[in-house]
């Protein structure tokens, strides 16, 4: 039988701390044990461990964002199963059963992820809306590396992975401050691991204001060095999974989402700039090429067509 290690970074998430183990203590399956790693904090999340949840295990460390968070949790597990959770977000009471029971049924599966709920909070921690996955049909996706590079499927906080496996790539990258997660799916799908999603809406996903300035900025950052780092004109690895043709087809749209979000928060020289970045790269592809030529010409339809289509979210 498997042993599950839910593991949860946390920093300054005080006020959603207690909701997230909550939902973990609340599962049909439950969790062998809770890790709490605190990535510096200076709010009470200690005393809140302690006077609440005596039954977590609590480590704190030097802030060294998340990835190296993520590690040192996995260090610490004693699970045979990692799964992530984030210290703002929460699950549904079934999650662990069933991603579970699909890992059984599935065991070449290292890792599984799922569809989310969108619970959208106002400034003053009002709920202002709440939408599930309009695709949580109940299926299977397995996810192959170019359509991860592609579209970031995999919603990272939802997995529950194989911990050996997670071992094997060795864990997560602590140079990647921004799209660890985009990282961790694409060095495991390039070592020939298999990952899916269940089309089930079993994460809660809480999105409350921020600076998606600032968000750009790393996110920008994140891309290009991803981006970089499988590129088969210059990795023997990334030679093995896709074509120069097909790299060149996911940086014009790499470029083109972060042309369209930076459009979005009203950040006119960002998008100038990036829509310059994606004319640079061939798609092969009279859609992609005239999204290009919109960006460039006429970024206000493009950001209206963006709008209106749903343009993808930049990460996972």
């Amino acid at each position: 039988m498997e042993v599950v290690s839910v593991i949860i970074p946390t920093y300054n998430s005080v006020g959603t701390l207690a909701r997230a183990i909550q939902s973990v203590l609340a599962q049909t399956r439950p969790a062998d044990e809770i890790i709490v790693v605190d990535d510096g904090s200076t709010d009470d999340t200690q005393r809140l461990i302690a006077e609440q949840f005596p039954q977590v295990r609590y480590q704190r460390q030097p802030n060294a964002g998340p990835s190296a968070t993520r590690n040192a949790g996995a260090k610490l597990a004693q699970g045979t199963i990692l799964a992530l959770l984030d210290s703002d977000d929460a699950w549904v009471p079934t999650k662990l059963q069933r991603q579970l029971e699909v890992l059984a049924e599935r065991p070449d599966l290292c890792g599984l992820s799922c569809h989310r709920i969108r619970v959208k909070f106002s400034a003053e921690g009002e709920e202002l809306s709440r939408r599930p996955s309009k695709h949580a049909d109940g299926g299977l996706d397995e996810i192959t590396f170019a359509e991860e590079l592609w579209g970031n499927r995999i919603c990272g906080p939802a997995m529950v992975m194989r911990r050996d496996a997670f071992e094997r790539v060795g864990g997560y990258d602590t140079g990647m401050h921004v799209s660890e997660d985009l990282d961790l799916w694409l060095r495991l799908l390039g070592a020939g691991e298999k990952l899916a999603v269940l089309r089930e809406a079993l994460y809660v996903f809480t999105e409350r204001p921020g600076s998606q300035r600032t968000k750009l900025d790393r996110m920008q950052g994140a891309a290009t060095e991803i981006l970089r780092r499988w590129d088969p004109q210059s990795s023997a690895a990334a030679a093995q999974l896709l074509t120069t043709a097909q790299h060149q087809k996911v940086c014009k749209w790499w470029w083109l989402k972060l042309t369209f979000h930076a459009l979005r928060t009203g950040d006119r020289p960002r998008a100038r700039d990036c829509a310059r970045q994606a004319s640079r790269y061939r798609s092969g592809t009279l859609y992609l090429e005239g999204a290009g030529l919109a960006a460039l010409y006429c970024p206000a339809l493009f950001a209206l067509v963006g709008t209106v289509k749903g343009f993808p979210r930049l990460t996972g």
